[in-house]
């Protein structure tokens, strides 16, 4: 969560706290507002739950919804389609780059902003970690394809020309946000370790996610740089 905001994208607000032998993570919520002394709640929904999948249907291996899916709801809904778009590359991106392979369509959400109008944007991101830090438990198949290929490892230039398809950007558009986001994400390791309580920032997790962006951040690189194809 702190690499993603300090690498520009809009996360919810977290930082993880000791309690005696205790560990947690508390994150801010952000589907809340004040309305004079009450706290109203903001609706939200998540892209699964926008297309009418059941939560078990979250991954796309298992009937979900796909890059292309989440693209045209927020196509359809979103209040500024064209940024949001944008906005939900950049996630997938990011997580591609963090080897997270729970980033399921439950954790992209549409929200109703303000009390007025109140248009569909993308929510903050939340529910980010880096999976493949923590060995074979979630296996190495990301939860979304990426241009029909699940394992970011095997990622090259055509699947992120597919993956423009899908989105109905353009292949230039993306090819750059991943050459741009690969260079942020990795400029944004040392801010993020040291934006953590002391007690945490030496954690040896924290190397291995660090050596797992790097491996990712050079597919990536590679994958944007490929001549494409005819």
């Amino acid at each position: 969560m702190a690499l993603a905001r300090e690498s520009g994208l809009t996360a919810a607000a977290s930082y993880p706290v000791r309690a005696g032998h205790l560990e947690a993570l508390v994150v801010e919520r952000y589907d809340r507002f004040r309305d004079g002394s009450r706290v109203r709640r903001i609706h939200q929904e998540d892209l699964c739950q926008a297309s009418g999948r059941r939560p078990e249907m979250k991954y796309e291996a298992e009937g979900g919804p796909g890059a292309g899916d989440c693209a045209r709801l927020i196509r359809a809904h979103a209040a500024a389609p064209g940024e949001s778009i944008l906005r939900f590359l950049d996630a997938l991106l990011f997580n591609l780059l963090i080897g997270n392979a729970d980033a399921h369509s439950k954790n992209y959400s549409l929200q109703l902003e303000g009390t007025v109008n109140r248009a569909p944007r993308l929510a903050p991101l939340y529910d980010l970690l880096s999976t493949r830090a923590y060995g074979r438990r979630f296996g190495r198949k990301m939860g979304m394809k990426y241009g029909g290929e699940y394992r970011p490892e095997w990622i090259r230039g055509r699947h992120l020309d597919r993956l423009a398809d899908d989105l109905e950007v353009a292949n230039r558009g993306v090819r750059r946000h991943a050459d741009q986001m690969a260079t942020a994400v990795l400029a944004a390791r040392e801010p993020a370790r040291e934006s953590l309580p002391s007690t945490w920032r030496a954690d040896v997790v924290i190397d291995e996610i660090e050596e797992i962006v790097a491996e990712l951040a050079d597919v990536l690189r590679r994958a944007a740089d490929e001549p494409r194809q005819a």
